[in-house]
């Protein structure tokens, strides 16, 4: 059934878009593919999409998808095709943490975050904190929507690329992480 939804999902896609080029020719554009809950789709197009339109003139396509909070599975949505996806702690099972740095917490003046990831990266992280800056980030979502993105390691600040932020996680518990994870 998983395999049915996804491929269903994929497949009405592709349709659409092979009726699109029919209909219009072809116009290769930017796209940002958005899923999150209808509230969070609803900020996205009320403050982020006038945002966009005015930084860049380049026309894009915006894909926007949403689900309730208690009906998601990760059998409906490919994630990996999405720019940004906004979801629940108790979702993240369905997000390899292999790939991904999961910041719970990020402050300008230190560090009292919660960083989770790949074993080798996190450890790696210790010596060269600036491996951060490179890594595609999961954020908390109060973090991500206040602005929050700089850390101090030492006399260094840094500021972490927003473009890296693919997911946006809304975090009770920052632990259940770590404990769904590691243990």
């Amino acid at each position: 059934m998983k395999y049915f939804h996804s491929c269903n999902k994929i497949f009405n896609e592709l349709e659409n878009t092979i009726h699109n080029v029919k209909q219009s020719g072809f116009r290769q554009h930017q796209s940002i593919k958005i899923l999150g809950t209808p509230l969070f789709i609803k900020i996205i197009i009320d403050l982020a999409l006038p945002q966009i339109q005015q930084i860049n003139n380049d026309a894009f396509n915006f894909a926007l998808d949403s689900y309730q909070i208690d009906n998601l599975n990760g059998s409906q949505f490919q994630f990996d095709s999405y720019n940004v996806i906004q979801i629940f702690n108790k979702h993240l099972e369905y997000i390899d943490l292999d790939d991904w740095i999961v910041c719970s917490s990020v402050d300008a003046v230190k560090l009292p975050a919660y960083v989770y990831g790949n074993r080798e990266f996190v450890k790696d992280l210790h010596n060269n904190p600036e491996k951060v800056l490179e890594a595609p980030l999961v954020f908390n979502r109060y973090d991500f929507s206040l602005g929050i993105n700089e850390f101090k390691h030492g006399n260094k600040h840094y500021k972490l690329n927003l473009d890296k932020v693919m997911f946006t996680v809304d975090i009770v518990n920052p632990k259940d992480i770590c404990r769904k994870r590691y243990l």
